[in-house]
């Protein structure tokens, strides 16, 4: 892999993130400005996953064929949705 100005920046920027105190990162709160958002909305979904999780385990009366549904419809219409999420944000890194 070729690392450009680019990627050795974001590289920095990271390293100085994971390194460094709130206090001293320096453009900390422009990014959670600009991130805020999209933070929240993925602290929902990882809230409702959770859920989801603690349903399926309590839940004493469900069946096989509800489970098959489950993992083939709707945790592959989540991994549809993320596989598309992801590949937009690699998308939107390439024209960077």
């Amino acid at each position: 892999m070729k690392i450009t100005k680019n990627i050795l920046r974001d590289m920095i920027l990271q390293e100085m993130t994971v390194t460094l105190s709130p206090k001293d990162q320096i453009n900390a709160r422009i990014v959670q400005q600009r991130t805020g958002v999209f933070d929240q909305k993925i602290q929902v979904t990882w809230d409702d996953l959770n859920d989801l999780e603690d349903s399926l385990r309590m839940s004493e009366d469900i069946k096989r064929e509800d489970l098959v549904s489950i993992k083939e419809n709707g945790l592959g219409r989540i991994k549809e949705k993320l596989s598309f999420i992801e590949n937009m944000i690699d998308s939107k890194l390439k024209e960077m």
